[in-house]
C-alpha cells in the first residue's frame, strides 16, 4: 500500500479530510498477523466480543486506525473518551478520527478538524415507528421514493455521521435532525457548519460529515487484508 511504504508522511495542515475502507472479505486469511498487529490490550478486548462477525469488524476497525495512524507518525494509540464516548488519541489530539463498521466493511475517517463517519448495510425492510427516527420532512420524502430502503439508509448514515461529528449520541433524539430539503438529501447543514460526502459500495452506504471549512476528500481509499499483510 502506497502510504505505508513512505518513510515519512507529513501531517497535512490544509484542512483535508480523508477516509479509508477495509474490506474484511479476505481478512480471515490473515487473522494471526492481524491480531499480532495490535497490542495485547486491544487483542483481549476484541476476543471478548461474542460473535465472530463483530470480532472481525472490530479487528478491522482497529487495524485501519493503527495502519493509517502509523503513516502519520503516530505510535501511541492510547485513548481518552468524550462525554458521549467518542474516542480521542491522548498523544495525538490533532489527529481527529472516527470509526464505523457494518456488513463486511470497516471505515475510518480522519483529518485535522472534527470528522464523523458511518457505514450501514442497506436493510431488508424499513424500521417500524419511523416518527421516532425521522423528521416529518424525512418521512414525507421517503414515501415519495421508489428505492425507499436505499434512501432510508442514506438518511440514517447522514444522521449517524452528523451526530458523531458533534460528539453526541444518535439515540437521544434522531428525529430532531432533518437531512432533507426542497432539493432532496442535504449536502450541507449551513446552520450547523458541516457538510456531507456519500459513497455507495455494493449494498452499503457510507456517509462522512466534516466541517464546511474542510476540503472534501478526492477519493475513498479501499483496502483489503492482502494490501496490509501480504
Amino acid at each position: 500500500w502506497r502510504l505505508r511504504r513512505q518513510s515519512l508522511f507529513v501531517w497535512r495542515d490544509n484542512k483535508m479530510a480523508e477516509w479509508y475502507l477495509l474490506d474484511t472479505s479476505d481478512l480471515q486469511e490473515y487473522m494471526l498477523q492481524a491480531f499480532s498487529f495490535l497490542p495485547q490490550e486491544e487483542q483481549n478486548r476484541i476476543l471478548q466480543i461474542q460473535t465472530q462477525k463483530q470480532r472481525l469488524l472490530s479487528l478491522a476497525s482497529r487495524i485501519l486506525l493503527y495502519e493509517v495512524g502509523r503513516t502519520y507518525g503516530i505510535s501511541d494509540f492510547r485513548m481518552t473518551y468524550g462525554k458521549h464516548g467518542k474516542p480521542i488519541l491522548s498523544a495525538a489530539s490533532n489527529f481527529q478520527f472516527n470509526l464505523s463498521h457494518s456488513g463486511k466493511y470497516a471505515v475510518l475517517a480522519c483529518g485535522t478538524l472534527t470528522v464523523g463517519v458511518d457505514v450501514e448495510q442497506i436493510r431488508e425492510r424499513i424500521p417500524k415507528h419511523l416518527e421516532k427516527i425521522l423528521s416529518p420532512e424525512e418521512q414525507m420524502y421517503l414515501k415519495q421514493q421508489n428505492n425507499a430502503l436505499e434512501i432510508f439508509t442514506k438518511i440514517w448514515t447522514r444522521k449517524e455521521s452528523f451526530v458523531k461529528w458533534k460528539g453526541e449520541r444518535i439515540f437521544d433524539a434522531p428525529n430532531q435532525w432533518n437531512m432533507v430539503d426542497s432539493s432532496g438529501l442535504v449536502q450541507k447543514l449551513y446552520n450547523m457548519g458541516c457538510q456531507f460526502c456519500e459513497y455507495t459500495l455494493e449494498n452499503h452506504i457510507l456517509s462522512l460529515c466534516i466541517s464546511v471549512t474542510d476540503q472534501v476528500p478526492q477519493k475513498l481509499h479501499i483496502l483489503h487484508g492482502k494490501d496490509i499483510f501480504s
